[in-house]
């Protein structure tokens, strides 16, 4: 190849390649004002050479392809700092909703009714009966009461916002996916042979929209194709497919292609929805909770205030409330039950108008209640926390003109009473029917019924202990219960002054439902009274013993005790006067005189008598 010719195809080629140069400037000086396009430049490759005269000769040059000036790590890196702008850009516009809602400068702020609130308790101290003082504490009172509910309503209507927003913007990343997908297909279809950049852009900029309302991850495929993730690995874009976002009860969730359905709330970090996400699970409910703990604080401490006092007037109408405790049954389990001090007694003034002259009453309420509930298990492993739970039931009591009584008061139900009855109801004083609750135990949750009839334990400490003690992982023990029995009373004057020999006495032992009948015949000559009293126990004790095979009771003088916790009781007492007629009754009677007795066996009521001096 030689010559002129050769000269002019070069330079034919080379005016043409400057020429699509010069296109491509153009294109780049048109879009200058066009935040999505990107740079393009021309890529220029040497024409195939010829052979002549034993030598390659250049042919001139050519346009091989258009390519993006794009860095494609600083891409993903500003897509990441936008969409983490995007988030904390509607945080703060909330904020500043937020913000609206205290208003610390405002004559309505918290402070400023807390203040009111404070200074009329403070003049209240200065004159307690004032009723104008009293009127500005209930009124400041109610003020400060309607200023923290309506903080708390406006921020629940602020999460409605929020979740409106946060609908609209999971809508807008479907449409944006949708179009990401399309153009995808676009460029398939237009880069068989070369780069379709135009295509490239608008897929860029819809990438970066996306960006802000959710954080996404990018990669771009050998064939062009752009597969786009977000939440941590969950497709939005595969190439010409699309996964769609939805909301459920609140929850953003991941559609997949085979109709499985993500919960992905909490694996979202940046974007719009991101921000929202924050706003609405972290921090308006962290607002929510101290406005709801200072109103719960504010709440107790003014409620333990008043209840220090009396009113200037008494309730002439039924007292109510909206507080209950659980199915538990337990005071702790009230709204405030945490906060309850059982160790101080309850205590009312009850105004009796019902005379001729009012008379008052003061009522104690003794707050020494059982604590038989079990909570906060731990575990049994020999290393882990263990517990001793009391059951402290009753120390003692008044039922009737009989006592109650506890030897040593440490046990349960120590009864004293004159029949069943009294031993029953005594009972129900000692050990109501209850329900015992282990919870949180290492087989779950276990509950036991305490009842005599039909339930898991009967109303004794020995059986609420061996009950317990069915319950995996407790060892429960009963201490030693003991009832006594007196014969003379606090003053030391005697309880059975007019016993005498040949009287019956007869009583019933009760043990855990188990009655053993005792009688005996006062009888001088085989010891005191106590004496025959303590080998009377002695063998109630034994028989008792036989009857539940095992050596549970023991006698110590006028006390029977069941070292296990059984419940004890003296029920049935009665003495039957079998003296008869007594010598001393009568009178003119001489050493040697002869009295007869004729008893009348048809009569069971009464006797003859007859005399002979």
């Amino acid at each position: 190849m030689a010559g002129i010719s050769s000269t002019l195809s070069i330079a034919k080629t080379a005016i043409a390649t400057q020429q699509y140069g010069l296109n491509i400037t153009g294109q780049n000086i048109a879009n200058v004002n066009n935040p999505d396009y990107s740079v393009q430049n021309a890529d220029h490759i040497s024409r195939k050479p010829v052979a002549y005269a034993g030598f390659l000769f250049g042919t001139g040059v050519d346009m091989n392809q258009v390519e993006q000036s794009v860095d494609r790590l600083l891409e993903a890196r500003l897509n990441n700092e936008q969409s983490t702008q995007a988030s904390f850009a509607d945080q703060e516009s909330y904020m500043r909703v937020l913000e609206g809602f205290f208003d610390e400068n405002s004559d309505t702020s918290i402070t400023t009714v807390l203040t009111e609130f404070w200074n009329a308790w403070h003049d209240i101290s200065d004159n307690p009966q004032g009723s104008s003082e009293r009127v500005a504490v209930f009124e400041s009172g109610a003020k400060l009461a309607s200023r923290l509910e309506s903080s708390v309503l406006d921020m629940d209507g602020l999460l409605i916002d929020i979740n409106a927003d946060i609908r609209g913007a999971v809508q807008q990343v479907n449409e944006l996916t949708k179009k990401i997908a399309d153009l995808n297909q676009d460029v398939l279809s237009a880069e068989i042979h070369r780069t379709a950049n135009d295509q490239r852009d608008q897929r860029n900029a819809l990438v970066k929209e996306l960006g802000k309302l959710i954080d996404i991850k990018t990669i771009q495929q050998g064939n062009g194709a752009l597969v786009v993730t977000a939440a941590n690995g969950y497709s939005l874009v595969n190439g010409v497919d699309t996964y769609s976002l939805s909301m459920s009860d609140n929850r953003v969730v991941w559609q997949g292609s085979a109709g499985t359905r993500q919960d992905i709330t909490d694996k979202i970090d940046a974007g719009r929805i991101g921000g929202l996400l924050e706003m609405r699970d972290a921090i308006v409910p962290k607002y929510q909770a101290e406005v709801n703990e200072l109103a719960r604080e504010m709440i107790w401490a003014v409620n333990y205030q008043h209840s220090q006092g009396a009113g200037l007037e008494y309730f002439n109408e039924p007292v109510t409330g909206n507080y209950a405790v659980d199915d538990s049954g337990w005071l702790t389990s009230f709204e405030f039950g945490d906060k309850i001090d059982f160790t101080k007694d309850f205590t009312m003034w009850v105004e009796d108008q019902t005379q001729a002259d009012t008379l008052y009453h003061k009522i104690q309420m003794d707050m020494g209640i059982s604590e038989a509930k079990i909570t906060n298990w731990e575990g049994v492993a020999p290393s882990g926390a263990q517990s001793i739970y009391r059951l402290t039931v009753l120390d003692d009591a008044v039922l009737g003109d009989r006592e109650v009584m506890e030897a040593d008061g440490d046990g349960l139900a120590r009864v004293w009473g004159s029949n069943a009855a009294d031993v029953a109801d005594t009972l129900d004083l000692a050990i109501a029917e209850q329900t015992l609750t282990v919870y949180d135990g290492p087989t779950g949750t276990s509950v036991i019924d305490v009842k005599d009839v039909g339930g898991d334990a009967k109303r004794s400490a020995a059986s609420i202990a061996a009950a317990l003690s069915k319950v995996d992982g407790v060892e429960a023990y009963a201490s030693e219960t003991s009832a006594g029995l007196r014969l003379v009373d606090g003053l030391g004057a005697d309880l059975l002054p007019n016993t005498h020999d040949g009287d019956e006495i007869q009583y019933t032992l009760y043990v855990d439902g188990v009655l053993q009948e005792q009688r005996f015949i006062r009888d001088a000559s085989a010891g005191t009274l106590e004496e025959q009293f303590e080998n009377s126990l002695l063998a109630a004790a034994q028989a008792v013993n036989q009857i539940n095979e095992d050596k549970d009771l023991y006698v110590d003088g006028l006390t029977i005790t069941s070292s296990s916790g059984r419940t004890l009781g003296i029920q049935d007492f009665e003495v039957q006067d079998n003296a008869g007629i007594r010598l001393d009754a009568f009178s003119d009677f001489n050493e040697g005189d002869t009295v007869t007795f004729t008893i009348d066996a048809v009569t069971t009521a009464g006797a003859a008598v007859t005399t002979t001096p």
